[in-house]
């Protein structure tokens, strides 16, 4: 096979530029501006200023974008513009295709690497794709005050696409097994997390999350809800997962996870003296915190990766705007929590091919199952979970000041 060995020649230099990592999100939504992003590359040694990109939109009207630029050998230019979407009348995929040009207009030495062709899928409708940080943390952890504060600044700004999941592990007293298990070995150095699932460990404070927001700005294939219901002995769980396009092959399964607010702690502050800098107003405070932890895990169900439960598996093939529904039960004594009303269901949508969580949603559990099980007698939940105030389980009937049913009592 002939192949092309052309080397750039300082002495006889040719006029070759190269578009390179060019891409788009998978779903825009028709008449939102689809952002096109990638790299230009001068590969010989005649200089180019403002090289310009000629782009269409399903072979539609031509359009020009100009990149404001100085290349010389070998260097090169990110760029990144938005394509009108506006003009389309209709759903699917749509071909953007794109070709680099010299802005004089002459010829470039190698074209084939000129051209670039996109196949975003434009539709109607699309749901946000939720952002979901699952922390590894310790109150034995200094600096993992990080992730309290990160997590926090998070929720704050990003209410309804955010969710955080702070998973105690190691010897902390707050340690669930089946999660600590999965998220250790993910998680080498503390503090840390995982966005999405994506394999990369990222430090939590709010400074480094907020890089990543553009995750949240994609749009997903599928939209999830969950509801979640308390009965006597158990939490009723029952999720949806919608898909706004035709999916084929899709390999999805849902898992999901209890958090809890307001839980009281004894937290390790690495902050306190003010010498490391700030960190949401732990510098103002001393060596060892009492608090409140937010978002701590209480369980993971089936399990941490989804699998093993062949009835919360999202069917291979489905169908634009149907919503396929999954029912699962958490009985109330596979965890420990101090009150069902601090607490919060979350259903993770994942990839079982990649692992990573696709889309996710929450949900507060129902009032009205909560205020039905506190008026039973005897109630599973009184008298049964008991803390000391650094958070270690304890007999009820043991001395001193404990935590029983969220409130403090001696």
């Amino acid at each position: 096979m002939a192949t092309n060995t052309a080397v750039a020649d300082e002495a006889n230099p040719k006029q070759d530029m190269a578009l390179q990592g060019v891409t788009c999100l998978r779903f825009c939504k028709i008449g939102k501006p689809l952002t096109v992003t990638g790299t230009i590359k001068n590969k010989d040694y005649v200089t180019v200023k403002n090289p310009v990109i000629v782009y269409t939109l399903g072979g539609g009207e031509e359009h020009k974008e100009v990149i404001s630029c100085t290349l010389s050998h070998g260097q090169t230019k990110d760029f990144s513009f938005d394509v009108a979407t506006g003009s389309v009348t209709a759903e699917g995929f749509a071909t953007v295709s794109l070709e680099l040009k010299w802005p004089d207009g002459s010829a470039d030495a190698t074209k084939i690497d000129n051209k670039a062709s996109l196949r975003p899928i434009l539709v109607s409708r699309a749901p946000n794709r939720c952002m979901v940080v699952e922390e590894g943390t310790g109150s034995w952890c200094g600096w993992c005050v990080r992730g309290i504060v990160g997590l926090r600044e998070m929720k704050k700004a990003y209410p309804d696409r955010f969710i955080g999941i702070a998973v105690h592990t190691k010897q902390d007293p707050l340690r669930v097994e089946n999660y600590a298990q999965w998220i250790e070995p993910a998680i080498p150095n503390y503090p840390g997390c995982l966005v999405n699932r994506d394999g990369n460990t990222r430090n939590p404070s709010p400074s480094v999350l907020s890089q990543y927001m553009l995750m949240m700005m994609q749009y997903a294939d599928s939209e999830v809800g969950v509801t979640a219901t308390v009965g006597t002995d158990a939490i009723d769980v029952t999720a949806s997962v919608t898909s706004i396009v035709n999916l084929t092959g899709a390999r999805y399964q849902l898992a999901f996870v209890i958090t809890e607010d307001g839980v009281p702690g004894r937290q390790d502050n690495f902050y306190f003296d003010g010498n490391s800098g700030e960190m949401g107003g732990f510098e103002s405070l001393p060596a060892k915190v009492e608090l409140e932890y937010a978002d701590v895990a209480r369980g993971i169900w089936p399990n941490a990766e989804g699998t093993g439960e062949k009835s919360l598996q999202i069917p291979a093939k489905m169908t634009a705007g149907v919503a396929n529904e999954f029912t699962y039960r958490i009985p109330l004594d596979a965890f420990d929590c101090l009150d069902l009303g601090r607490c919060k269901v979350i259903a993770l949508l994942l990839n079982r091919d990649n692992g990573m969580i696709e889309n996710a949603a929450e949900c507060e559990l129902s009032a009205e199952g909560i205020k039905t099980l506190n008026q039973q007698t005897p109630n599973p939940l009184k008298g049964g979970f008991a803390y000391d105030l650094c958070g270690r389980k304890v007999s009820p009937d043991a001395t001193g000041v404990k935590i029983v049913n969220g409130k403090k009592k001696l």
